[in-house]
C-alpha cells in the first residue's frame, strides 16, 4: 500500500496489539488498523534466589514472558542497573497480572511496569490522539506510522470530525416509561 496522510484519532492497547483508528486525507473511509505491540517492563533483585521464586510465579501468568538478564539506565542516576527484562505478551491481563505478582514479591523493584501501555507506546514513537501522520498499511495492519507533528505545534489544520446528535420523544416515568421516537443525525463538525 503506498503511503498516505491523515489523521490519527485514537490508539489503544488490546490483547498482543494496539489497535489504531485513523481518518484519512481526502474523506475516506475512517480505517482501524492493528500492529502487534509487545513492550518490555524490568524486576530488580540482587538475590538469585528471589528472582527464581518469582519466576515460578511468571511461568503462572499468561501476560507475561521471560526475556532475561539486560542491563538498563537508571532514570534518575544515569547509570547502567543489571535488572530481568519480561515482555507483555497480553496487554489486557497485564495490570492484573503484575499487580498479582508485586502482592507475592513485594521486595523486588518493577520498572516500567504500571505506566499505561498507550502511553508508553505514544511516548515512544511520538504519537499522540490528532496528531497528523504519515502511514502505510496492508489489509488490516499497520506497517508504519511517523508523526508529521510535535507535540508542541499549536499551528496545525483540524482533525476532520463528524458530528452524531441522537433526540427523540419519550414519557419517563420509571414505573412506565415509553419511547415515542428516537432519531440519529449524522453531519460534518
Amino acid at each position: 500500500m503506498p503511503e498516505q496522510t491523515g489523521w490519527l484519532f485514537d490508539y489503544y492497547p488490546m490483547g498482543p496489539e494496539m489497535v489504531f483508528w485513523l481518518i484519512p486525507d481526502g474523506g475516506e473511509d475512517r480505517l482501524r488498523l492493528v500492529s502487534p505491540y509487545a513492550p518490555s517492563c524490568y524486576v530488580e533483585t540482587k538475590d538469585q534466589k528471589k528472582l527464581d521464586r518469582f519466576l515460578v510465579s511468571l511461568s503462572k501468568t499468561t501476560a507475561f514472558v521471560p526475556v532475561g538478564k539486560t542491563e538498563r539506565k537508571d532514570f534518575w542516576t544515569g547509570k547502567d542497573r543489571e535488572l530481568f527484562e519480561l515482555k507483555v505478551v497480553n496487554l489486557d491481563r497485564a495490570y492484573q497480572e503484575i499487580n498479582q505478582l508485586y502482592r507475592k514479591h513485594p521486595d523486588l523493584s518493577y520498572y516500567d511496569c504500571d505506566i499505561p501501555f498507550e502511553q508508553f507506546f505514544g511516548y515512544k514513537h511520538n504519537l499522540f490522539p490528532s496528531v497528523r501522520c504519515r502511514f502505510r498499511y496492508e489489509g488490516e495492519n499497520l506497517l508504519e506510522c511517523e508523526p508529521l507533528e510535535e507535540t508542541g505545534d499549536t499551528n496545525y489544520p483540524a482533525m476532520p470530525l463528524r458530528v452524531a446528535q441522537l433526540h427523540g420523544e419519550a414519557y419517563l416515568d420509571p414505573r412506565r416509561a415509553s419511547l415515542h421516537y428516537l432519531a440519529l443525525q449524522m453531519g460534518d463538525a
